[in-house]
């Protein structure tokens, strides 16, 4: 499908994206302290994630160790000492903290193969099936994928009646997401047609998505791992979320997911993961799995 991407997703006449972590709260010039020992990283990083409502038996402690001097330039401490008393004292600012550790990095129609295929071929045949489709997006960040299928199926005059559900377990990525403001910079992937027709300037180089998708969609906070999902989707977004968790917790949140998934539902994984190969789903191209059955 590369040879359809100079066709369909030609990129809007802007400055090179910089893709970063959302969102981003770090001060120009600071600089902190992160030389604790890996027990006492250990012990904030499990105190975060807990506060947070967040089972922390389930992720991998070594990547998000990583991302701590990022969250103590979010907070604006020195250590982690002085992080866990600021968020001991202040809880408003755990979802800073959260944000910072667990980051979530999502574009408007990502991968250009990957939507030149849901555009043209796969989503085409769910509709063939089924007039109104459900989708769902676990772990959707700010939101940018779930806004992409719900363009896409809008082009087909579906979107109407068809159930759109976002998930996340940051209440600020959520908040972002129920806002539709983007940066013009975030519009890059989107070709011209389709940015011109769903996107509406707001202020300066703001832009706020259309009513027509805004007012579609539903935005949930959760935790995929123990909160009950419903049940029938037709396409699952379930890209990067299980990077950082350990083995084990993403098995079971796979099984969990494709159990939710309706018979010939689609799943969309990110580049780097891989299902395991006991469980019911045919790889149909990079990226994306069709539940057999």
């Amino acid at each position: 499908m590369s040879d359809l991407n100079h066709i369909y997703f030609a990129a809007a006449p802007v400055a090179p994206r910089v893709r970063k972590a959302y969102p981003a709260f770090a001060t120009p010039g600071f600089v902190p302290r992160n030389e604790a020992p890996a027990e006492e990283l250990n012990d904030f990083l499990i105190y975060l994630l807990q506060a947070s409502n967040i089972d922390s038996s389930i992720y991998r402690v070594s990547p998000l160790k990583r991302r701590i001097a990022a969250c103590l330039r979010a907070l604006g401490v020195h250590s982690i000492e002085e992080a866990r008393e600021l968020l001991e004292a202040d809880r408003s600012k755990l979802p800073i903290a959260l944000d910072a550790i667990v980051i979530g990095v999502s574009s408007f129609f990502r991968d250009a193969s990957v939507f030149a295929l849901l555009e043209h071929n796969l989503i085409p045949e769910l509709l063939r099936h089924k007039d109104h489709p459900r989708v769902f997006s676990a772990g959707c960040s700010a939101g940018q994928e779930l806004y992409s299928i719900a363009a896409l199926l809008h082009e087909r005059q579906r979107l109407e009646g068809s159930y759109l559900l976002g998930m996340d377990c940051r209440e600020n990525a959520l908040d972002h997401a129920r806002a539709g403001l983007f940066d013009f910079t975030d519009l890059a992937e989107i070709r011209p047609a389709l940015r011109d027709k769903y996107f509406v300037p707001f202020q300066k180089n703001k832009f706020q998505i259309s009513p027509v998708l805004h007012q579609r969609i539903q935005w949930r906070r959760g935790d995929l791992m123990h909160d009950p999902l419903e049940m029938n989707w037709d396409l699952v977004l379930f890209r990067n979320v299980g990077i950082y968790m350990n083995p084990q917790s993403v098995h079971s949140l796979w099984e969990k997911l494709i159990h939710a998934l309706a018979p010939g539902g689609i799943i969309i994984t990110g580049k780097s993961e891989r299902p395991a190969e006991d469980l019911p789903l045919t790889r149909i191209a990079s990226c994306i799995y069709k539940k057999r059955g």
